[in-house]
């Protein structure tokens, strides 16, 4: 039971850790820029990000497709090895 835990909180920060560190890149890229040139419209933040992780997405969701399948069927086959056992 705990091996099901475990797994799934790897799988969920394996998944995450694309996201969090492309934001986190963009976000220092567009401070430094805001700084540099002393614009602070929310829209100059919001919009570069939103356009890089929706391409992240779309080029990673094979990738994140394979990881979920992947867990999905050792969960189900754990399952059952559980139920057969009992």
């Amino acid at each position: 039971m705990i091996d099901i835990v475990v797994t799934a909180i790897i799988q969920m920060i394996l998944m995450s850790l694309p996201f969090l560190l492309v934001g986190l890149l963009i976000s220092t890229g567009i401070g430094f820029f805001q700084a540099v040139t002393q614009v602070q419209d929310a829209t100059v933040s919001f919009v570069p990000k939103l356009i890089l992780l929706l391409i992240l997405l779309v080029i990673g969701m094979p990738w994140f497709l394979q990881m979920m399948s992947e867990y999905s069927r050792d969960l189900f086959q754990n399952i059952v090895i559980s139920s057969e056992s009992t």
